[in-house]
């Protein structure tokens, strides 16, 4: 990443079983061009995040928004193309964090819920909340 951009998306995980899927979400984020924080996992102790636990952290401002966007569909095209059968337990959070906001804005799920049909609509509401905060 070059030190004039920003760092606008950040994935993080918790617990060994999301590991892989963290680093696959991240690779793939990486390969579309977005700008993304080094992938970190948070202890045990954080209590923002669940046992087993992936969370999206997007940055929302005008100028990122179409970076939001992008990471959105590439996110919902990920979990389209599972299905509920290989999608491993634990949760799956996307938050939206604008500097005007005085709280993030979390949308959370399930790895599960998310495989199929699911991720369209979770996606939809997602997408109109960025659009509501730009």
């Amino acid at each position: 990443m070059a030190k004039s951009e920003v760092a606008s998306v950040q994935v993080m995980y918790r617990g060994a079983q999301a590991k892989p899927e963290a680093e696959q979400i991240f690779n793939g984020l990486k390969s579309a061009g977005i700008a993304t924080a080094a992938l970190s996992e948070k202890e045990e102790t954080d209590v923002k995040l669940g046992a087993v636990e992936i969370v999206l952290i997007l940055l929302i401002t005008k100028a990122l928004k179409a970076v939001a966007m992008t990471s959105l569909d590439y996110l919902e095209n990920y979990f389209k193309s599972r299905t509920k059968s290989d999608s491993p337990d634990g949760k799956f959070q996307v938050v939206l964090q604008s500097p005007d906001a005085k709280l993030p804005r979390r949308f959370p799920g399930t790895n599960r819920e998310l495989a199929d049909k699911a991720a369209a609509t979770f996606f939809a509401d997602v997408r109109k909340a960025v659009s509501e905060m730009c």
